[in-house]
């Protein structure tokens, strides 16, 4: 009975103990979760070296542990957020300090580039790495960490990426295992920033303080990624790429060791502002561009790229080949060079119409440069490349908007520097036998040389420079002809204010149009220029010291010219040699049309201008020497210059104009005269042209009252509508008619209407008369070889009115006839009749004979008186007799009289009417 109850209480005592021990037990396994939240995290995140550390337990047991909303870094912005963590291990290992697997799903990992650098947000990653080392800093191997893993993986992870503004979302998946001191990891991880795979192997050696990583992408749609480069103004990235390779580093502080990586694009295109770069579309066995990256120890990085085939489509399309480029990095130091050939044109093709631009030879141009550690950087460009030369048969030539162009190879030459966000570019460029052709328009550049500089802050364009000098211009269009010996431009940009500026000079150049004989030599012209034009704009200056024209100087020209919009105005003076104090203002505007062809209107004007002394008209024609012009000169008009070449219309005028030759005894006065030459450069005028004059004496002819209507068809053809004048107290009228200048023959008949007789005859047979009645007819006029002829005229007084008349100094019938014969007893009587004679009816005919002109007098009537003759039977006729004898009287008596007179001597014509005669243009 004893016994018993000792076992009884025994056995309570380890029922007690039983329960306490379980109460115990579960109370810790129930205090576990809040004391790993508590303690546990904020252990660790002092040993990870982060600002914050915190997860929630949902589950543990003695198989695992399953913890949720993990959080690192910065609470509101975590570093790394996990929805679920689960840890796999069994009780006899996790007392060793072992757990079999961990696998994270659900993170998001954020990563920040701050001035070019990632950034974890609350994350130290130096302090990771030396919280995995004892204190001391004793490598890893020589003990134990409290926590070894087998195998850690990471599912449907999100790696965030803020760079430049922009938040980049990556998947990807991590498969981590460490050895059991955390000294060896080896790392898997497989990436598709946009849908694009990346594999990553990475092994890492804490205790070294190594790692070493291999990439792998095979292939990488670019497109995919154009929009992440538009933020720095490149769009429409196309094509394919690769990249494999490995490199070694060193973990704390972060550097590279060992790199070797290789790449390559194919079918790659890129297309910013309207250019679009694009690598051979033919390429197939090798990629289009490949590129090699190797570094080996602390040596340099070397980087190679190498491409077959680059066109470039703006601002000109160029293809550029055998692209070979290499640079080095160094301690900061970057070091580039290469070389490349390039050939105007797209991608080579069989098509003779394929591209516009074509070149006999492709340019190899060579390049180098440095970017120092500091950011300051220099380079070059050369071409031909440094050792090579042009052929001397080398060209290219090219064909667009109906242009053509050729020439020699040119020789370019870019140096840059910068520092950074200042750049500056340097640049020279030669040229040599450059032809461009449109249409029938030629200019030749025998010698071509620009240089300028171009500055820019952080890539954008804020200042640029030119000067450039041609040599020895010639531009031609059919007959007209244009040397420029010196022709320079200098030119500045200002991008940022949106301005280009410059200024145009040109020295001793010539204009010449063969066709009109005219040549303008001596032009000096500067000419600033900008765009936009900001109101008005500063004045150039271009003046012409000698103007040709048929190898007479006829003046000089000063201009003001200034921009306006795409064209340009003008106004100026023409100070006339030919003319002394002639002055002719000009004023007009030029510029390109729609069609892009180049069109000038001028405005002409001469103001009254009276020339003290006369204009000698042989400075115009040689063969009028001695003729003088004096009167009151006006003239204007407009003239057009487009690509049809030169049009316009002027208007020139005389008032109280007197026309004199010296020593001819020609004087035209009271000249007024009104010419229209509305189809330039034909020189064709309007028709009905008028000329009055007052009066015009040639020798022994007086004529008044002059009016001729013309018109000129071309510069060789004159056409005479009518004229009109007052002669020997009637008028004479003159038939239409063409004359063209040095043709052999020309003709014209005068129509005349009632003259008076006696007028007629004093004028032409040098005779003194008087009296009434009157004559009308027709007189054909004919130069022929310079000379004037009369063909057969005739005058006659108009039926049933006849007159009387005298006529005395006709001593020239009778001359060089002896007295006492027959012929001169007639010839007397004939002249004793005319001193006062009473006709009927008369008749004058008109004709040349040699170098004389012929007049023949026919009348019919009666003498006025008796006259002192009598009919002698010797003699067979009637012979004067002395005053004192009554003499006869005369019933009836009809006189034939014939004149012959030298032409020269009654029209004072000369040498120079026959030359004027004989004038051709």
């Amino acid at each position: 009975m004893a016994l018993k109850p000792k076992g009884s209480v025994i056995c309570a005592i380890l029922a007690v103990f039983a329960a306490f021990a379980a109460s115990i037990v579960v109370g810790a396994w129930l205090c576990l979760p809040g004391f790993i939240e508590d303690r546990i995290a904020s252990q660790l995140g002092a040993v990870a070296g982060v600002d914050a550390f915190s997860f929630r337990v949902r589950r543990i047991g003695p198989g695992g542990i399953d913890l949720a909303d993990l959080r690192v870094g910065d609470p509101d912005r975590p570093a790394l957020q996990v929805e679920s963590l689960r840890a796999d291990y069994r009780l006899d290992r996790l007392l060793r300090g072992h757990i079999d697997r961990v696998v994270l799903s659900g993170v998001d990992i954020r990563v920040d580039f701050v001035r070019g650098r990632p950034v974890l947000p609350g994350i130290d990653p130096a302090a990771i790495v030396a919280g995995l080392k004892p204190a001391g800093g004793a490598p890893v191997a020589s003990s134990r960490p409290p926590v070894t893993v087998g195998r850690l993986a990471l599912r449907h992870v999100t790696l965030h990426l803020k760079w430049r503004g922009r938040d980049e979302r990556i998947p990807l998946s991590v498969t981590v295992v460490p050895d059991d001191r955390w000294e060896r990891i080896d790392l898997v991880c497989r990436a598709y920033p946009r849908e694009q795979e990346t594999i990553l192997y990475a092994g890492i050696d804490t205790g070294k303080d190594w790692g070493r990583t291999e990439l792998s992408a095979p292939a990488v749609d670019l497109s995919r990624f154009a929009d992440l480069l538009s933020s720095v103004g490149i769009a429409g990235l196309e094509g394919h790429g690769r990249v494999t390779g490995r490199f070694d580093f060193h973990l704390s502080p972060f550097r590279f060791l060992d790199v070797d990586l290789d790449g390559g694009l194919d079918r790659a295109a890129v297309s910013h502002a309207g250019v679009r770069v694009e690598t051979d579309p033919g390429a197939s066995s090798s990629p289009a561009i490949g590129f090699r990256a190797f570094k080996a120890g602390d040596g340099p990085l070397s980087i190679t790229l190498s491409a077959p085939g680059l066109s470039l489509d703006a601002p000109v399309p160029v293809w550029f080949s055998d692209i070979d480029a290499q640079a080095t990095v160094h301690g900061g130091r970057v070091q580039v060079s290469g070389r490349f050939a390039a050939m105007p044109g797209p991608p080579p093709d069989p098509s003779p119409d394929a591209a516009p631009w074509r070149s006999s030879v492709p340019v190899a141009a060579s390049f180098s440069g440095i970017r120092e550690p500091d950011g300051g950087w220099t380079g070059q460009l050369i071409s031909p490349a440094a050792g090579e030369t042009f052929a001397e048969k080398s060209r290219w030539q090219a064909g667009v908007w109906g242009l053509t162009a050729a020439g020699r190879l040119p020789r370019v030459r870019l140096s840059g520097r910068g520092q950074g966000a200042e750049t500056t570019v340097d640049y020279s460029l030669s040229a040599a036998d450059l032809i461009f052709e449109r249409d029938n328009l030629q200019l030749r550049l025998p010698a071509v040389q620009a240089k300028g500089r171009l500055t820019a802050k952080a890539l954008h364009l804020s200042g640029a420079t030119l000067d450039m000098k041609l040599t020895g211009a010639i531009l031609g269009r059919d007959h007209l002809e244009a040397l420029l010996p010196k022709l320079s431009a200098t030119v500045q940009a200002d991008p940022d204010g949106g301005r280009i500026q410059g200024v145009l000079t040109v020295a001793d150049a010539s204009l010449s149009d063969r066709t009109q004989d005219l040549r303008l030599e001596g032009i000096d012209a500067r000419l600033p220029f900008g765009w936009p034009v900001a109101g008005a704009s500063d004045p150039g200056v271009v003046t012409v010291s000698r103007m040709l024209w048929k190898d007479q100087d006829m003046g000089v020209v000063t201009a003001a010219i200034r921009q306006e919009g795409v064209g340009v105005g003008f106004s100026g003076s023409y100070e006339s040699l030919f003319l002394p104090g002639l002055a002719l203002a000009f004023s007009g505007r030029g510029g390109v049309s729609e069609a892009r062809t180049v069109t000038v209107g001028i405005d002409l004007a001469v103001p009254a201008f009276l020339p003290a002394e006369g204009i000698d008209l042989s400075r115009v024609v040689p063969a009028a020497k001695g003729v003088r012009l004096q009167g009151t000169l006006t003239a204007s008009g407009h003239l057009d210059i487009d690509a049809a070449g030169l049009g316009g219309r002027v208007t020139a005028e005389v008032r109280d104009g007197v026309l004199t030759l010296a020593d001819k005894d020609l004087v035209v006065s009271g000249i007024d005269a009104a010419l229209t030459l509305d189809d330039l450069p034909r020189l064709r005028s309007a028709p009905d042209q008028r000329i009055t004059f007052a009066r015009a004496r040639i020798g022994a002819i007086d004529i008044a009252d002059g009016r001729i209507a013309f018109q000129i068809e071309s510069g060789k053809t004159l056409l005479m509508e009518g004229a009109e004048f007052g002669w020997c107290g009637g008028r004479i009228y003159g038939q239409a008619g063409r004359f063209q200048p040095g043709a052999e023959a020309h003709m014209l008949t005068l129509y005349c209407d009632r003259l008076k007789l006696a007028r007629v005859l004093g004028e032409l047979s040098s005779v003194r008369a008087d009296g009434g009645g009157t004559v009308s007819g027709r007189i054909p006029l004919r130069f022929d070889r310079g000379r004037l002829f009369f063909d057969d005229g005739f005058l006659f007084s108009t039926p049933g009115e006849g007159g009387k008349i005298h006529v005395t100094g006709t001593d020239m019938l009778t001359a060089g006839i002896p007295p006492e014969t027959a012929p001169y007893a007639q010839l007397d009587l004939a002249r004793a009749a005319l001193e006062d004679y009473d006709y009927q009816w008369a008749k004058l005919n008109l004709s040349t004979e040699g170098e004389n002109l012929h007049l023949r007098m026919q009348m019919d009537g009666q003498p006025g008186a008796a006259l002192p003759f009598v009919y002698d039977k010797t003699l067979g006729g009637f012979a004067r007799v002395s005053a004192k004898s009554p003499g006869s009287h005369f019933q009836g008596i009809g006189l034939d009289v014939n004149f012959r007179l030298p032409l020269d001597q009654i029209l004072h014509y000369g040498n120079t009417l026959k030359d004027g005669l004989r004038m051709a243009p």
